[in-house]
C-alpha cells in the first residue's frame, strides 16, 4: 500500500486555477503535475464550494465530522419519532 503524499495549499491551488482560469483539462494538468485525476477532481470541488479555504485540510475535515454529526443526529431524532 502506497503512502498518501500531501499536498500544500499554494500547490493545490495552482492546479485547481490551471483547470479552472486557464481552462486545461483536469486529466492534463494530473499528468503534468503527477497527481491523481480524483485528487484534483476533489480540489475543484472544495474549492468552487468553499473557496481558497476549501484547500485547506482542517476545513474539509470539519466539513467531513460536521456532516457525520448532522446525520447521527437526525437517525437518533428519527428512532425518537418511531418509538412515540
Amino acid at each position: 500500500m502506497e503512502r498518501k503524499v500531501k499536498y500544500d495549499y499554494a500547490f493545490k491551488l495552482r492546479c485547481v486555477k490551471e483547470v479552472l482560469k486557464k481552462h486545461q483539462a483536469i486529466t492534463i494538468v494530473a499528468k503534468e503535475n503527477d497527481i491523481g485525476k480524483t485528487s484534483l477532481k476533489d480540489w475543484i470541488s472544495r474549492y468552487q464550494e468553499f473557496g481558497n479555504k476549501g484547500l485547506l485540510p482542517h476545513l474539509y475535515i470539519t466539513q467531513k465530522t460536521r456532516q457525520g454529526f448532522v446525520q447521527k443526529k437526525e437517525v437518533i431524532l428519527q428512532n425518537k419519532n418511531t418509538q412515540q
